[in-house]
């Protein structure tokens, strides 16, 4: 108790250096500069970004104002050919020869007269089948890929004119945009059709719009951009959400553009005598932010020089709290040092802090250096264990090795015996003591493996069937039929799946029979599986055996003998490697026998 009392009085006389530097921050600097700072900051950016965005609008209504005069311009200049009697008599007449053709498109000068009068226009096409070869002059024959584009079939289905992009090779081979009015000419005097085409230059618009800092794109319907004062790369248009359905969309707001931050205003609008057309002004600022940020700037390092008074103020407090600093890092670095720790352990530097916060702060330091030596004695003991651990993992590995010198020993043993039963002229000794090394060295090479083929699966079946054939001579006889299409090295199954049910085909089906017992083994694909029925002749069972050995098949139960066992486990193997809808079925007759069939999946042997 008085202890605690001592400590709490000497907590008094030490105020917590935290609240030092707070109470003089908050009070000579924090407020101030945020009070300040944050009217000079939200006006600032509100009223210069207001500012920007009504500048970009005002331009924006500019553009759409110049794009509005020009497609009225060239939408007249379209009617003015439609309509025109001497056009319509040039492509009403048949032309025998390219010069006759030459000839009296010469004569035809208005649509010369045209070009020649406005700047705006960049091409003047008339696509029509009445032309010599692939035509001449603004007269052009439709090939296969005009026929086949959007704007040429819808212009022949299409009464009214409309506005589309249209993308063409200028005479440097690059792929040029422009915005192109396309209207269909019908005569009435002949039933010819062709299909004018006027684009809109793109030098011209980018004479008629004032650059001003802005960046300007402008698309038709809901194509790609036609034109545009900077580079585009396809992504500004398609992050922008457009409103196609809108007769009339505007949309404002922030993006980026080439990396930077940009102010956009979209606005659409409809041509002079087009109903059927849409389009798009998208203006770009990428000025108004930097501009914005630059008298951000401005306003901080005004901010700045301010607080360099109150700064001064609390300068004396952080000599203070920079000295303890240093005096902290000072007993961290003998900390490192192994010589130096246990005169830390002893408290000796506790005097040298005269705030609560650092006195605690080399505490835990002490509490450090002392888990840290905890640490590295847990890690020795650790290091130990593990090569403990190792030590005994290479001593199973040897175990390990040697187990596997048995097997070996025991086919060598076997063929031996085989060897000295041939010696002594006993062949069906031999024999069966080849059959018995060739079923043991199958069934422990594939004891633990996932799969092996059908082929082999069924010599192992053969071999244990002909040491049976040994054991009980003519009281049993077998027969193994495979479907003839079938190659059984082709197919995969789980290894050892079959002994189990010819062993009990044998045991339970034909063991007590004197003479006369036969088992049937079917191999064949039906319905997309492999099925094998093993069938024989026995005693059958009754209705009260054959439910139990059905219930044996699909339940596990700890108390039971080994044959339902293995049918279990088989059942059990099968369904969880392919799936439920194979497994065992068991069918029987009493006093006839019993047929066992597995279903199996149609796998290929890969190898």
């Amino acid at each position: 108790m008085e202890e605690k009392s001592m400590k709490n009085k000497k907590v008094k006389h030490k105020m917590p250096l935290k609240r030092q530097l707070y109470f003089w921050y908050f009070t000579a600097i924090l407020i101030p500069v945020l009070v300040l700072g944050t009217i000079l900051f939200v006006s600032t950016f509100t009223s210069r970004l207001r500012h920007s965005e009504e500048l970009l609008k005002s331009y924006n209504s500019g553009v759409r104002q110049t794009v509005y005069d020009v497609t009225t311009y060239i939408n007249n200049v379209s009617e003015s050919i439609v309509y025109n009697d001497a056009i319509e008599e040039f492509l009403a007449q048949k032309y025998d020869s390219r010069v006759q053709f030459v000839s009296a498109y010469n004569k035809l000068k208005i649509i010369d007269q045209y070009m020649a009068k406005y700047n705006g226009i960049g091409d003047i096409l008339i696509y029509t089948d009445n032309c010599i070869d692939s035509g001449y002059g603004v007269f052009v024959k439709p090939d296969e890929t005009v026929k086949n584009s959007e704007w040429f079939r819808r212009a022949k289905n299409q009464f009214s004119p409309f506005w589309t992009s249209c993308e063409y090779k200028d005479s440097y081979g690059n792929n040029v945009t422009e915005l192109a009015l396309v209207r269909r000419m019908t005569f009435v005097e002949s039933s010819e059709e062709a299909v004018v085409m006027v684009r809109v230059s793109n030098s011209y618009l980018n004479s008629r719009l004032v650059d001003r800092g802005y960046i300007t794109f402008l698309s038709a319907n809901r194509d790609e951009p036609f034109y545009g004062n900077a580079a585009y790369d396809g992504s500004l248009i398609s992050d922008l959400d457009f409103d196609y359905d809108k007769v009339h969309y505007t949309d404002s707001g922030r993006t980026r553009f080439d990396d930077n931050k940009a102010l956009y205003y979209i606005e659409s609008f409809k041509p002079s005598q087009s109903s059927y057309s849409q389009l798009y002004i998208t203006s770009l600022d990428i000025q108004a932010f930097s501009d914005i940020y630059h008298m951000l700037a401005v306003n901080l390092i005004v901010l700045l020089i301010a607080a360099v008074l109150p700064l001064m103020i609390i300068t004396r407090h952080t000599s203070l709290f920079t000295r303890e600093v240093k005096t902290l890092r000072n007993e961290m670095h003998k900390a490192s040092l192994r010589e130096e720790q246990q005169r830390l352990l002893e408290g000796e530097g506790s005097k040298l802090f005269t705030s609560v916060e650092l006195s605690d702060a080399y505490d835990d330091l002490l509490v450090m250096v002392k888990n840290i030596e905890d640490m590295e004695a847990a890690q020795y003991e650790a290091e130990i264990k593990e090569k403990k651990i190792q030590n005994d993992q290479q001593k199973m590995e040897f175990k390990m090795l040697a187990s596997q010198i048995n097997p070996h020993f025991l086919y060598n043993t076997l063929e031996m015996i085989r060897m000295k039963a041939l010696t002594v002229g006993d062949r069906d000794v031999a024999n069966a003591i080849k059959l018995l090394g060739q079923s043991m060295r199958y069934v422990l090479e594939n004891t633990g493996t996932a799969e092996t083929t059908l082929q082999k699966e069924m010599d192992h079946i053969d071999n244990y069937l002909k040491i049976q054939k040994l054991r009980f001579g003519d009281r049993i006889d077998y027969q193994i039929n495979i479907m003839p299409e079938m190659i059984l090295s082709e197919y995969a199954v789980l290894p050892l799946l079959l002994q189990p049910i010819v062993e009990n085909a044998i045991i339970h089906g034909i063991e007590n029979r004197d003479s006369g017992g036969k088992v049937w083994i079917a191999i064949y694909i039906e319905d997309d599986s492999i099925k094998v029925d093993i069938s024989d002749n026995g005693g059958g069972m009754d209705e009260e055996t054959m439910n139990m050995v059905l219930h044996r098949v699909k339940h596990y139960e700890r108390e039971r003998n080994t044959s339902g066992i293995a049918l279990y486990n088989i059942n059990r193997r099968i369904k969880l490697n392919y799936g439920e809808e194979y497994g065992l079925e068991i069918t029987t007759e009493y006093g006839e026998g019993t047929r066992v069939r597995l279903i199996l999946p149609v796998k290929r042997n890969l190898e």
